[in-house]
């Protein structure tokens, strides 16, 4: 099976722009971009996707779900206690920090420990509460990557 048929992927915008990739979350699909793409289709060729499990991926490619309990278990594990705050040194791609106000999952001591360790970065304070601003608040979502470009 074809990448783009397991992971649902989905191409628009301009063909003849600069590919601009917008990526979901655990326990969410690409549909969660749907308020802040097409505010880029007119200059960027846009790509969204589905992570294997999510979404209209092929369900059948994710191995988790096929997974004994003692597996399932070690993947939960890697997931969720997972520390990987010292990869952040390693990166060398300029990044965007959008940091929500009153975000109980990210707030706004992880948005200044990222900024801080990931050299090039920038981060952005936003009023947007919560941890979906692409969501709850789409158009200073728009303004704000687009500030960034």
């Amino acid at each position: 099976m074809k990448t783009t048929q397991r992971n649902a992927v989905t191409v628009t915008g301009d063909p003849n722009g600069q590919p601009m990739m917008f990526s979901h979350g655990f326990g969410c699909d690409q549909n969660m971009w749907r308020f802040v793409w097409p505010a880029f289709a007119d200059a960027y060729q846009i790509v969204l996707f589905d992570h294997v499990g999510s979404g209209g991926s092929d369900l059948s490619a994710y191995s988790f779900c096929r997974t004994d309990p003692d597996i399932a278990a070690k993947f939960a594990r890697a997931t969720f206690l997972a520390d990987n705050r010292g990869d952040l040194r390693r990166l060398r791609t300029p990044a965007l920090i959008m940091q929500c106000s009153d975000d109980v999952i990210a707030p706004s001591v992880v948005g200044a420990y990222v900024h801080r360790h990931a050299a090039g970065s920038t981060l952005v304070s936003m009023n947007a509460t919560g941890h979906c601003p692409n969501l709850s608040a789409p158009e200073e979502t728009v303004a704000v990557i687009k500030g960034y470009l």
